[in-house]
């Protein structure tokens, strides 16, 4: 997940994952993040370290 350039980078690596067989890959804007999906990894992309909905999405309170 990831906003701008790092969410078009999350885009370009979830999809030759899935094809490599290491299982499903999603890739969407970090504000669009939703805690009643199953994830059992969450990479979350930013290039400054500081945005917000990227830097608290992966925590669902």
């Amino acid at each position: 997940m990831g906003r701008g350039t790092s969410y078009y980078m999350a885009l370009a690596y979830a999809e030759p994952r899935e094809q490599a067989g290491h299982g499903g890959t999603d890739a969407f804007a970090a504000s669009l993040f939703s805690v009643d999906r199953r994830h059992d990894r969450v990479v979350a992309l930013t290039r400054s370290g500081t945005t917000v909905e990227t830097a608290h999405a992966p925590d669902p309170h």
